[in-house]
C-alpha cells in the first residue's frame, strides 16, 4: 500500500478542468460559469517529481508544453501542487499501518468495478522502481519525457478535451480519433 501511494504521488496526475462546455451561445463563459475573465480552458495540475524544486518539474513543464501544443485555440494553464518532494512517507506509512489494523473489522469488501477507467490512463516504464514492484532501473524512472509517455500522456488529455484535437496518431485533428 505505501509503494501504491509512493507510486500515485509520481504517477502523472492530470486533472482537467473546462470552464466553457456549458455555457450558453449568448453568455461569455465567464458569466455563465461565475469565472472570472482570463481563467484557462484547460487546468493542468502536476505534482513534481522527487527532490525537483518547487514548480512543475521537468516532466510536468514537458507534460504542459505538448498539452498546449495538442490544443490549439484553447488556453492551458497549469497548477504545480505544493509538497515536500522528498523520500520522508514515514508518517503516511503509519496511517496505512494503522488503518490496515482494523479494517477485518468493518463491513466486507464491495466490489464496483473500476469507474475511473476511461476517465485515467497508467503510464510506468518497464523496470520503474516506483511503479513496478521489483523494478530496479533507476534510469527508468526518468525516462518519461524520452520514452514517449509525456506525449502519450498529453494526447490522453487533448483527446479527452477535444476529440477532434492534434495528437501523434491525429496531426491534423480529424475525427479519425476514437476516443474512448
Amino acid at each position: 500500500m505505501v509503494r501504491r501511494y509512493h507510486a500515485a504521488l509520481h504517477t502523472v496526475g492530470v486533472v482537467v478542468a473546462m470552464t466553457s462546455l456549458a455555457a450558453p451561445p449568448f453568455l461569455s463563459p465567464a458569466v455563465a460559469n461565475g469565472a472570472p475573465t482570463g481563467c484557462p480552458d484547460v487546468e493542468l495540475v502536476f505534482a513534481r517529481g522527487t527532490f525537483e524544486p518547487a514548480g512543475l518539474g521537468r516532466f510536468g513543464e514537458a507534460l504542459a508544453s505538448s498539452l498546449r501544443s495538442r490544443l490549439p485555440g484553447r488556453t492551458v494553464g497549469s497548477y504545480a501542487v505544493e509538497y515536500p518532494a522528498s523520500l520522508d512517507f514515514g508518517r503516511a506509512a503509519d496511517g496505512v499501518a494503522d488503518a490496515t489494523r482494523y479494517m477485518h473489522r468493518g463491513a466486507p469488501p464491495l466490489a464496483l468495478g473500476a469507474p475511473y477507467v476511461v476517465k485515467s490512463l497508467d503510464l510506468c516504464a518497464p523496470g520503474d522502481p516506483i511503479c513496478q514492484p521489483g523494478g530496479f532501473d533507476r534510469a527508468a524512472h526518468s525516462s518519461y519525457a524520452l520514452n514517449g509517455m509525456v506525449d502519450r500522456a498529453a494526447d490522453f488529455v487533448a483527446r479527452r478535451v477535444d476529440p477532434e484535437s492534434r495528437s501523434a496518431e491525429n496531426p491534423r485533428g480529424s475525427t479519425a480519433v476514437n476516443p474512448r
